[in-house]
């Protein structure tokens, strides 16, 4: 699958793939969650193979959240990978009607106008470093989707000079999802002591220890990053910025998002994990937070 997922990033291909995280390595725990699978869906693969990763948090996330996983892989010619957990693929939750309508179909860029024979460059350099990607039939617009390095054209080329340029292609399409503030959800006061920063379905017991917080006068606040690749690298550093602590929580052992965090953008937090097979409580998070603030622990009902 790490092949497959190489050889769309390479020729630029649409493609959305779903993974539903259980506990692992290997078969693990079949009927248990986590959320192990990130190293693999951001970083899986041979040689530079650039992908969007979405994590939805709840059933209507996952709906709304495959929709733009679509309209990503038609928009930027990307692999996207979904990732969701068991425990939302058998979740059980009441949610409001969809309003198909607010939902745009966004379609891949194409070829404008007749096209001379050999003249069309799949894989053209431009402004956006998205090229027109033909349909199939279109006159005279024929192309080679091969898994080498190739040139404009699509014809295989060898050189540094193709392999450098089309790398800065692959890449550079994805900038403005760094800077974008679209996918992700701020919880709570604009400023706080305490922020956590979480994905997934981690969200839910962070809401609920934000919510706790207030009720005991605790500035705590919260950023649900809904794109884990590439990383909203404007929205999360803001948001750090507004805390004087961060802490992640994730279900898994290595505490794999805030060693990306801190990898991509040269920031330090605190890591929270938990990795029995089960999600977090509002209380575990809301303990640690005390912890953090060297609060007594209050007894929790």
């Amino acid at each position: 699958m790490g092949e497959a997922l190489g050889y769309a990033s390479m020729t630029e291909i649409p493609v959305v793939v779903v993974d539903a995280q259980r506990g692992g390595p290997s078969t693990g725990l079949p009927t248990k969650m986590e959320q192990s699978d990130l190293n693999i869906a951001v970083h899986g693969g041979h040689g530079d193979s650039p992908r969007i990763v979405l994590a939805p948090a709840s059933v209507a996330e996952c709906f709304h959240l495959t929709v733009w996983g679509f309209n990503l892989a038609e928009q930027y010619q990307s692999p996207v990978i979904i990732l969701s957990d068991y425990s939302l693929s058998f979740r059980t939750e009441t949610i409001e009607p969809f309003d198909l309508a607010k939902y745009p179909v966004i379609t891949r860029a194409q070829p404008q106008g007749e096209l001379a024979p050999k003249e069309y460059k799949r894989y053209k350099i431009n402004g956006s470093y998205i090229s027109p990607m033909a349909l199939p039939g279109m006159p005279n617009a024929q192309y080679t989707a091969t898994g080498l390095e190739h040139n404009e054209y699509g014809n295989p080329a060898y050189t540094p000079e193709a392999h450098i340029q089309m790398s800065e292609k692959r890449w550079h399409k994805y900038d403005a999802l760094r800077h974008s503030h679209e996918y992700v959800r701020h919880f709570g006061p604009e400023r706080a002591r305490v922020g956590l920063l979480c994905w997934g379905t981690t969200a839910g017991p962070c809401r609920g220890a934000v919510h706790l917080a207030a009720q005991e006068e605790i500035a705590l606040s919260m950023l649900q990053v809904q794109m884990l690749w590439p990383l909203p690298e404007d929205a999360i550093v803001a948001f750090i910025d507004s805390v004087d602590i961060v802490l992640v929580p994730e279900v898994n052992y290595l505490g794999q998002f805030a060693k990306l965090v801190q990898g991509e953008l040269g920031v330090r937090v605190k890591s929270l994990t938990a990795y029995g097979g089960v999600p977090f409580t509002r209380f575990d998070i809301l303990r640690k937070v005390h912890e953090l603030l060297g609060i007594a622990e209050p007894e929790l009902v």
